[in-house]
């Protein structure tokens, strides 16, 4: 198991229709399948999502909820870890 700490987490790739968006963290950042984080757009949390399929570099993850009306996850936003 991995001891590095999860920061500085961005999201790499988002896709509305499919409601997926790909992370740039993986097994190597401790993340395993079911993990909850956070979209931010600074102090404000833009959407759920659930780490669904984790690979050492990246993890692909299910859009839960979109918080922010008219604002979907899009590259380069931080990433939180949330609460299971």
């Amino acid at each position: 198991m991995s001891t590095k700490v999860l920061h500085n987490v961005r999201v790499v790739d988002a896709n509305e229709d499919l409601e997926y968006v790909v992370l740039d963290a993986g097994k190597q950042d401790g993340v395993r399948v079911g993990m909850v984080f956070h979209v931010m757009d600074g102090d404000e949390v833009v959407a759920t999502l659930r780490a669904a399929d984790v690979r050492d570099d990246l993890t692909g993850s299910t859009v839960e909820e979109v918080v922010a009306s008219n604002r979907y996850p899009r590259p380069s936003d931080r990433v939180i870890l949330g609460q299971n």
